[in-house]
């Protein structure tokens, strides 16, 4: 009898076994077992993050912020054109490009959302001229730093993209703005105009600029 139980004993574990052996491939079209490579806890991701950085005409820190931002339909959709000339959402426009133009807003954004394809209330040549140094004519300077083993897959590494802009409020008698002005928001696009933006961020409390300050904003965007 005991001998008897010993076996049905075995039988369920070689039971068990064949099943945790089952749980551990996946089979093709064809019957064939393929061994799977997944990792349950593998997953890429795209965040972004945003610095603020205000300094008054002697280089004095006048304001430091920093937060995260919201990344739009279009910016996620024309990451995937660029990579692979596909789209998903459709909100990218016909030649998406590097995402390197920071502009900045003086609309605070309370209904700021996904679907956004503009920044609402940016400074303009309308408003204000290129000599004001507030506009998004310039591309920013970019940055990579890696992080993690990039080896066996031990470790994923990380990787920073910085996109840095320094504005600064010029005193010049040309400039059609009007000084203090406050800015409410940013936003990074991939032209020096119109274009597709990638990302906005709502600043809270504005950030108030007098003639002769500058403001630098540094927009991080980590890939993992």
């Amino acid at each position: 009898m005991n001998h008897l139980k010993t076996m049905g004993l075995f039988g369920i574990v070689a039971i068990a076994v064949g099943m945790v052996g089952i749980n551990q491939v996946n089979a093709n079209m064809l019957g064939v077992a393929d061994t799977s490579n997944a990792k349950p806890t593998e997953k890429a991701s795209m965040l972004g993050h945003i610095t603020l950085v205000v300094k008054d005409p002697l280089g004095h820190i006048k304001e430091y912020r920093q937060t995260d931002n919201l990344v739009t339909n279009a910016g996620t959709d024309c990451t995937g054109s660029v990579l692979f000339g596909a789209t998903h959402f459709g909100a990218c426009g016909s030649s998406p490009t590097t995402f390197t133009n920071i502009g900045l807003s003086t609309s605070n954004l309370e209904s700021a959302a996904v679907t956004d394809t503009s920044l609402a209330s940016e400074l303009t040549s309308a408003g204000w001229g290129s000599s004001c140094g507030l506009l998004r004519a310039n591309a920013g300077s970019v940055s990579y730093t890696t992080t993690g083993s990039t080896s066996t897959g031990v470790t994923n590494p990380n990787t920073n993209v910085q996109i840095s802009r320094t504005f600064t409020a010029s005193p010049s008698p040309t400039c059609t703005g009007t000084y203090p002005v406050s800015l409410n928001s940013a936003g990074l696009f991939d032209a020096a105009s119109a274009g597709d933006m990638f990302a906005e961020h709502a600043f809270g409390n504005a950030v108030s600029l007098n003639s002769g300050d500058s403001l630098t904003v540094t927009w991080s965007i980590t890939l993992s």
